[in-house]
């Protein structure tokens, strides 16, 4: 018994668990406990299975507890070194398991802890270990049921195929009490038993499905038969070799025995030979309140009241016998009809059949008897003259013998088969006819048709256009006056063509004498139109309705706009009068274009006057008339694309055909082919490849999912890529109702890229939303500030024109520069944080609306008053990934604002892109992933940490922090890059570059601090320009300055115009006092004249910083 679970996660470090003490709760004593055992719950599936035993089947280690209740289990080690080891940030699971004592009193109660610390004894020491003292619920100890077989009541000796009802195996329950149970008789803690499961094993050599059908009835009477008024338990469900019986209520009171016989149904079509019995084949069998089986299975049914044990009951094959209602004598023979495939030699043998007509014997002289290709059909024909001895009308009796069927088994005397002699002539095929539906096949027979083999579609071949074979196994057959001499056959429900040829073949159909139709019995014919051509399926979106009909129709009459009757809403009749009309021949459909009209409201088109290209007039029969449609106005979308464009949306409707294939496949420039494909859609899989994060799944990727998985549900969004803009018209099926919301089953744990389900756009208001999980539901505005919060209270949208996420938000909650709108016919991710969660989107008529969509430039930040924020843009070539924010915000409290940033575009026409995400290492577990990171407060010294993500390789990415006016004077900004070591100040500068690897996937580590903007700057102090400065000097115009850190330093000469004439430098200086002299001559290396010129001087230090001191020099 599976007591407790105990996780063990080591925040810092790597651990390895020496042993574990585990001290029994309860009243009984510790005898009731005979054993503890650990296991690892390797699938961390809260139970114990096969999959968590160790190597050998064992566990990681066991012990019993001593007279106190107590035991330390010592996990596994070798050398004296455990090695039971977790690492840093990693979890291991061990459930401690119980066994009872069968001698362990009823009504005590017991249970299982670790009580403190020191009781997981771990290394390094685990005296912070966090998830101790840990207790089980104490659990009484019930009654015992005793469950054993009645030896008195036995299985058949055999079975045959088609037995039903065949007592198999009674079995007895008992609920009686443990003889060391010192509780009084009358004690409410005796509790009687209630079964709630049963299984039942079919053992035996037959193969599966020879036993069609188990029952198990409650035997009242204890008797071994299921009598009247006893009644089954609810039906079982089978298994592979097994039934299972759940939702059981049986109560057993203590004392009270109850029987129940297993019943079982044996296939007609059964093979002789095999066995089968009746098992129940351990203690797990028999589950329920209370339950604790007494060890005395396996019970079987057993065939042999003698020889008890384990006997299993065969299945033989019953007797061959006539069917005396398909067996005929006609004027010169006979036809035998039998139960089942025969031994031709005995069938075929001539002295096994005995004749008599009006009570005479007929002489064998001149038999033969043929057995049919059925094997059980047999025709004795007599070589006399029609009439001779057999006159139609005599009296006959026929008698069978010594006839074996195909298993060797001989047939029990049938007894007699009574009749009156029939004639001869077998029927004839005299005429046939086809229609696009039916093929009529007339018969002359004085005996009519056997009704049984006309309707036989066995006996039919038929083919159209001749040549080609037509399968009517789908079709039906039925004769017209079979016992009438001109009887009629139909094979109806064909599809055939309007003047193709036809072709029907009849062989073994009979007449009521069992006379066969002659070989080769062929009739052909050409297949004529008679069918009236109906309105098949009818579309319509704002600006068109499609109307299909049947089958070809007259172009002339399909353009005449006077032989429709357009009506949108039912009842309002349209003018059509603008209308324009074309008509596909072989799409049978004629389109009306040039409408206005409004989605979601149902419209009715009537065709009169036209006519099929045989001139069958339109069918205006039916309820409804089958010259009418209806429907639902649909919509009409154009979805962005292009080279490389990426497009996220939504369909607002729920189709009836949810293929996504089916959806595109025949739109304008679309390439559906598997390999050349111009085209994709893309659906989060969040199940995927990696159980975290998801995958996604392409529809011309994933080819056996295609049909199943990429399928286009309401309130559900999808990546597509396309050459071009894509217009997709939607019209099967019908949108939201609008006073029904919108229920979505959200995924584990994981995303989900929800589609906007509405027909316009949606305002993100998170009074109106409602998350849904155990049975109630809360506002998704009362998530906000919530630590343990199923889902998050924001989305992620695609911007289809910028290529990138923007955050959806609640006003109310992020301030009004958030985008708040979900914008029609596109979609967004959102994330729960557990299991259970649907999102519950509200009514259509009740839903926040928005008549424009937000402006792209809107802020994607929480902006606050109290606070800043530093946008970070990173791109590769024309890839970006914009709105990664960072900053502080003191409205905020706890962890301050983590906003994770959604799973990345899927691959489109160009697979590379570029991805910003921020991390908090100094979080154990933390996977990072966020796109927003606020803190509540920050001082200097504060540091973020963000990486940045790319597939492609050896590419320039740029990182940009384009604005940091909202950064507080009083701080400054350095980014590092620590890979390299490089540092950048931000104030000074604005983006850094770096080049993605060679090999593999980047994944750069970035960090930025926040220092006081006194600590660190570049400062120069203390310029002066040595004298005398005259062009014939040889020491040239001498420059001193004092910098304050390890720097580069350069010179500017200008003149006082501000041209400039000579650079020196940059030189890397020493903090202190440096020099630089100028030799006065310019670029060109000559003099330069006397007169006024500006020295610039600029030093820089490694992250950018830069400063300037600008001093004048006359050169003489």
């Amino acid at each position: 018994v599976a007591m407790l679970k105990l996780i063990m996660t080591p925040e810092e470090g790597n651990i390895s668990v020496r042993s574990i003490k585990v001290t029994k709760t309860g009243t009984a004593d510790p005898t009731t406990v005979s054993l503890v055992r650990i296991y690892e719950d390797k699938n961390n599936n809260d139970e114990l299975d096969s999959d968590d035993l160790e190597t050998g089947g064992g566990a990681l280690g066991t012990g019993t507890l001593d007279g106190s209740g107590v035991v330390t289990i010592a996990l596994p080690s070798t050398g004296g070194v455990p090695t039971f080891t977790i690492t840093e940030g990693s979890s291991r699971s061990v459930i401690v398991v119980y066994d009872i004592a069968t001698t362990a009193p009823v009504g005590e109660t017991v249970g299982a802890s670790i009580q403190v610390t020191s009781d997981v004894d771990a290394s390094p020491d685990a005296a912070d270990f966090p998830t101790v003292p840990l207790l089980s619920t104490e659990s009484q100890l019930r009654g015992f049921l005793d469950v054993t077989k009645n030896p008195t009541v036995y299985a058949p000796a055999s079975l045959l195929p088609g037995d039903t009802d065949k007592v198999m195996l009674a079995f007895r329950m008992q609920d009686v009490r443990n003889p060391n149970d010192t509780f009084p008789a009358t004690d409410p803690q005796v509790d009687p038993v209630t079964v709630t499961y049963l299984r039942v094993d079919i053992a035996g050599t037959a193969p599966a499905g020879t036993v069609t059908d188990v029952s198990i009835y409650e035997d009242l009477d204890a008797d071994g038969v299921v009598d009247a008024g006893e009644v089954a338990l609810p039906a079982g469900t089978p298994g592979s070799g097994y039934v299972e019986f759940s939702g059981l209520t049986i109560d057993v009171p203590v004392g009270v025995t109850k029987q129940f016989l297993v019943v079982f149904d044996i296939d007609g079509a059964a093979l002789p030979g095999g066995t089968v019995s009746a098992r129940m084949a351990n203690t797990g069998y028999v589950v329920g309140d209370g339950v604790v089986v007494t060890p005395n299975f396996p019970l079987e049914s057993d065939s042999d009241s003698v020889a008890v044990g384990n006997q299993t009951t065969p299945i033989i094959d019953a007797p061959p016998q006539v069917v005396c209602d398909s067996t005929f004598v006609r004027e010169n023979g006979f036809t035998v009809a039998f139960s089942e495939d025969l031994d031709r030699v005995s069938a075929e043998t001539e002295i096994n059949y005995t004749l008599a007509v009006n009570s005479v014997v007929v002489s064998r002289t001149g038999w033969t008897a043929t057995m049919r290709t059925d094997n059980r059909t047999v025709d004795v024909d007599i070589a006399i003259p029609p009439g001779t001895i057999l006159s139609l009308g005599d009296p006959y009796t026929l008698t069978v013998n010594n006839i074996r069927d195909a298993s060797g088994i001989l047939g029990a005397v049938n007894g007699e088969c009574l009749g009156t002699v029939r004639d001869s002539t077998p029927p004839l095929l005299t005429s046939c006819s086809a229609d696009n539906e039916n093929v009529r096949m007339k018969f002359t027979s004085a005996d009519g048709l056997n009704e049984s083999t006309a309707i036989d579609k066995a006996n039919y071949a038929l083919e159209s256009p001749v040549g080609t074979a037509v399968d009517v196994s789908g079709a039906t057959i039925s004769v017209d006056a079979p016992a009438a001499p001109n009887p009629t056959v139909t094979i109806t429900g064909l599809a055939l063509a309007t003047g193709a040829t036809f072709e029907v073949t009849v062989s073994n159909v009979t007449d009521n004498a069992g006379n066969p139709v002659a070989a080769g019995s062929v009739c052909p014919g050409t297949v004529v139109d008679t069918l009236p051509p109906r309105v098949e399926a009818c579309l319509a979106d704002e600006t068109r309705v499609a109307i299909t009909f049947s089958e070809d129709v007259v172009e002339a009459d399909a353009l005449d706009k006077n032989n429709y009757d357009l009506q949108s809403p039912v009842g309002t009749v349209l003018n059509l009068s603008q209308v324009s009309l074309s008509y596909s021949s072989a799409a049978r459909t004629v389109l009306m274009s040039n409408l206005s009209l409004t989605p979601t409201r149902d419209f009715k088109v009537t065709v009169r006057n036209v006519r099929d290209q045989s001139n069958n007039p339109m069918d205006k029969t039916g309820i409804p008339p089958r010259n009418t449609c209806t429907g639902i106005v649909g919509i009409s979308l154009t979805i962005p694309g292009g080279s490389n464009i990426i497009s996220l949306f939504s369909i607002p409707w729920n189709l009836t055909d949810k293929s996504a294939l089916n959806l595109f496949q025949n739109q304008p420039g679309l390439d559906s082919d598997p390999v050349t494909h111009n085209w994709n859609i893309a659906r989060w899989d969040p199940t995927g490849l990696d159980a975290s994060r998801g995958r996604y799944v392409y529809l011309f990727e994933d080819p056996e999912n295609r049909g199943s998985f990429v399928r286009i549900n309401l309130g559900e969004a999808y990546f597509g890529t396309f050459p071009a803009d894509t217009s997709v018209n939607v019209s099967e099926g019908s949108p939201l109702g609008d006073t029904t919301p919108l229920d979505v089953a959200l995924p584990t744990n994981n995303w989900f890229i929800l589609g906007n389900p509405y027909l316009f756009n949606f305002r993100w208001d998170t009074d109106q939303i409602l998350v849904v999980r155990g049975g109630s539901s809360v506002t998704m505005k009362s998530l906000v500030g919530n630590p343990s919060r199923p889902m998050e209270y924001y989305a992620w949208a695609f911007d289809n024109a910028t290529q990138d996420y923007k955050l959806v938000g609640d006003i109310d909650t992020f301030g009004s520069s958030v985008n708040d709108i979900l914008e029609y016919a596109s979609g967004a991710w959102v994330k729960t944080n557990t299991s259970g969660v649907t999102l519950r989107l509200p009514a259509p008529g009740s839903a926040s609306r928005a008549s424009v969509a937000a402006p792209q430039s809107a802020i994607r930040n929480p902006q606050s008053a109290t606070g800043w924020s530093v946008e970070l843009i990173a791109s590769l070539g024309q890839r970006k990934d914009a709105g990664n924010l960072f900053g502080v915000n003191e409205s905020l409290f706890g962890e301050g604002l983590l906003i994770t940033a959604p799973p990345a575009a899927p691959k489109g026409v160009d697979p590379y892109g570029v991805e910003l995400s921020f991390v908090r290492p100094e979080r154990p577990r933390d996977t990072g992933g966020y796109e927003i990171d606020l803190r509540t407060r920050a001082t200097a010294n504060e540091t973020w940490h963000f990486d940045i993500i790319t597939s492609a390789r050896n590419q320039e990415i740029s990182l940009q922090w384009p604005n940091l006016t909202s950064l507080p004077k009083q701080y400054r900004l350095r980014l590092i890059d620590t890979q390299t070591g490089t540092r950048r100040a931000m104030r000074t500068t604005s983006n850094y570059t770096f080049r993605s690897n060679t090999d593999g996937d980047t994944r750069r580590r970035f960090q930025v601090e926040l220092v006081p903007a006194s600590q660190g700057g570049i400062r120069i102090s203390n310029v002066s320009i040595g004298s005398p400065n005259s062009r014939s000097a040889t020491s040239g115009v001498r420059v001193s300055c004092a910098v304050s850190h390890d720097a580069a330093l350069r010179a500017r000469i200008l003149t006082a115009s501000g041209r400039i004439i000579q650079v020196l430098g940059p030189v890397s200086v020493k903090a202190g006092i440096n020099l630089l002299s100028w030799d006065m001559k310019n670029r060109l290396g000559a003099l330069v004249p006397r007169g006024v010129y500006v020295i610039e001087l600029v030093v820089e230090d490694e992250e950018g910083q830069a400063f300037k001191a600008v001093r004048t020099v006359r050169v003489q």
